[in-house]
């Protein structure tokens, strides 16, 4: 029968408490002094040879008839709120597929109850916009094109970071 535990999960730097379902019966925990076979031990690496004479194949390789790419366009700013996003002169360029911000969205939902998008960007680099087009360049230069107005939120400083600075 599945058993309910709780366990630490870190993401990002924070670390939360999840519960998760573990499937299988009687799953035990590795003693201290336990033999591993694999953890904590090297192992060869079957691909080792091809990554350094740079003959093995990687993700940003492989090209397919009809693939399209993403361009994200990321926050210069620590802490803000979208006020206005105009992207229709990166929607009218040819080549250009969608584009999706915080006022036009994607049909999925972001982690922690965050939108993906979201109107108020919480970090330096988080994404604004993003553009799908038929190459890398297109993409790019759409996402340039997007002109976002933002209302920049002043940040908190506590006291114990006063007295390191």
């Amino acid at each position: 029968m599945p058993e309910l535990r709780t366990t630490q999960v870190e993401f990002e730097g924070r670390t939360e408490e999840r519960e998760v379902i573990v499937e299988e019966e009687g799953v035990q925990s590795w003693a201290t002094a336990a033999q591993l076979r694999v953890a904590g031990r090297p192992v060869a690496r079957i691909d080792g040879h091809a990554r350094v004479t740079g003959q093995a194949t990687y993700t940003s390789d492989v090209r397919i008839p009809g693939m399209l790419h993403a361009q994200a366009l990321r926050s210069p700013h620590a802490h803000a709120q979208v006020s206005a996003v105009d992207s229709a002169s990166a929607e009218a360029m040819p080549g250009v597929h969608l584009v999706w911000h915080c006022q036009q969205p994607p049909p999925v939902t972001g982690s922690r109850g965050r939108p993906p998008l979201p109107e108020e960007v919480v970090y330096e680099g988080e994404e604004v916009a993003l553009v799908v087009a038929v190459d890398r360049e297109t993409a790019a230069r759409a996402a340039a094109a997007i002109e976002v107005t933002v209302d920049l939120v002043r940040g908190v400083v506590t006291e114990a970071l006063r007295r390191i600075t």
